[in-house]
């Protein structure tokens, strides 16, 4: 039996039992100058151990990738607008994509042209740069997928225009994904804290403007070193972190749900007390939620 591939929109939803039939064999999306272009390729009915090999043809350029995606699991749903108060409190958000748990595909991972099937289905994304251009014309990508002795046809179409996209604005929407700053030590093997860790982590902060992001979280726990002589805050740390998040044009900073009990502030020096009302006082430096925690640690603080 021949295997089913199709390509669905980046912005819709795409699940290990998605019905691939749904799906479009030509599919078109519109973009400005120096952004990207993308596409899901769902593929269903393959054959696990036979390899799946991409080819892609057509296009202005080469400057495209493909990545796998890997589904996350959706272990619970929230509670809308309130957190997390589905599964505590027996709330029910009915405005959700799909009640928990299920599996999407959310992650990426960068490929080559030819891959090992390991379950009978697989998830992949295209991705293209959109060049500068003065003049609206279409751009046709030719994706050929083969499988088992079969060839496969998608014909993918980029609209472009020649208008740019506004860099952000201090004004603007304040737009955040949170960073694992010990992840990233741990995915490339660095040393956390250390100079190579920080020219790394430049990049990811170039990588979050790029997308348009302005905002990070501060990973506030990790400014915290237990010594001999008590809790002590690294403020070298915290504004290492800061600069290198301006300097790639973060312009907001979220405070981390962090919170220390009434000891751990006892050990604190006076300066470390300043920094902590500082940070929390600030709102034009920390645009965060502040739990009901973290307002009474707050209060305690300031009358420290």
């Amino acid at each position: 039996m021949a295997y089913l591939a199709k390509m669905f929109d980046e912005l819709e939803a795409c699940y290990p039992d998605t019905d691939v039939r749904k799906g479009e064999s030509s599919y078109q999306v519109d973009c400005c100058n120096g952004t990207y272009a993308g596409v899901n390729i769902m593929i269903s009915g393959l054959e696990p151990g036979l390899p799946v090999a991409v080819s892609v043809k057509g296009g202005p350029h080469t400057g495209h990738k493909l990545f796998k995606m890997v589904p996350a699991p959706v272990e619970v749903n929230t509670g809308g607008a309130k957190m997390r108060t589905e599964y505590l409190k027996n709330d029910y958000n009915k405005n959700v994509i799909r009640r928990a748990p299920f599996m999407v595909y959310d992650a990426l991972v960068p490929v080559y042209n030819v891959m090992i099937a390991d379950t009978s289905v697989l998830a992949l994304n295209f991705k293209s740069i959109v060049e500068y251009t003065t003049n609206a014309h279409d751009e046709l990508w030719e994706i050929y997928i083969e499988h088992g002795g079969y060839t496969s046809k998608l014909e993918f179409t980029v609209s472009r225009y020649p208008i740019d996209i506004p860099k952000t604005r201090d004004d603007e929407f304040k737009y955040i994904n949170w960073i694992n700053y010990e992840n990233i030590a741990k995915y490339h093997n660095i040393v956390l804290w250390s100079e190579d860790y920080f020219r790394m982590l430049h990049k990811y902060m170039r990588v979050a403007v790029h997308s348009r992001q302005n905002m990070v979280n501060l990973p506030i726990k990790a400014c915290f070193e237990r010594t001999s002589s008590g809790i002590k805050f690294n403020e070298g740390r915290l504004e290492r972190i800061v600069q290198i998040a301006k300097e790639a044009g973060i312009k907001y900073f979220n405070g981390d749900a962090w919170q220390v009990d009434m000891i751990t502030l006892k050990t604190m020096n006076n300066s470390t007390m300043k920094w902590i009302s500082h940070l929390y006082c600030r709102q034009t430096m920390l645009q965060g939620i502040f739990f009901r925690r973290q307002q009474k640690l707050l209060i305690m603080v300031i009358k420290l």
